[in-house]
């Protein structure tokens, strides 16, 4: 594997943060989901997240492994391997959940999916 210096991890943190950054303040004014779909403006500001939330999830991913899991540890309070997770989830599972099916991540009574089976927690 090619060694990766302090300077090249930290440049990847400081990306995360721009990222970050970027999708707090381009969707301050999103209030619902219905801020997302009822426009093309909206849809292209949804799609520019979801890409956001792909990159910084590949890139927290990327440095965990070049740190052999030694970085984050650290840092106990921020949920790493949900971040990771939600870049998994919008690459490979973003069709999975459809209304009806058994399958519910929001928490959100007002969100589209709200045909939730009775065994859902949410």
């Amino acid at each position: 594997m090619q060694s990766i210096s302090n300077e090249q991890v930290a440049d990847m943190l400081r990306f995360v943060e721009r990222q970050t950054v970027f999708v707090l303040e381009t969707t301050a004014d999103v209030k619902t989901y219905h801020d997302f779909l009822t426009s093309v403006s909206g849809m292209v500001l949804f799609n520019s997240t979801c890409m956001c939330l792909q990159t910084i999830g590949e890139t927290i991913r990327k440095v965990d492994d070049i740190t052999a899991g030694n970085l984050f540890i650290l840092y106990p309070s921020t949920p790493w391997k949900k971040v990771i997770g939600m870049r998994n989830f919008i690459s490979h599972e973003y069709l999975i959940h459809r209304p009806g099916s058994d399958i519910c991540y929001c928490q959100d009574t007002s969100c589209p999916f709200t045909d939730r089976p009775p065994s859902c927690a949410c």
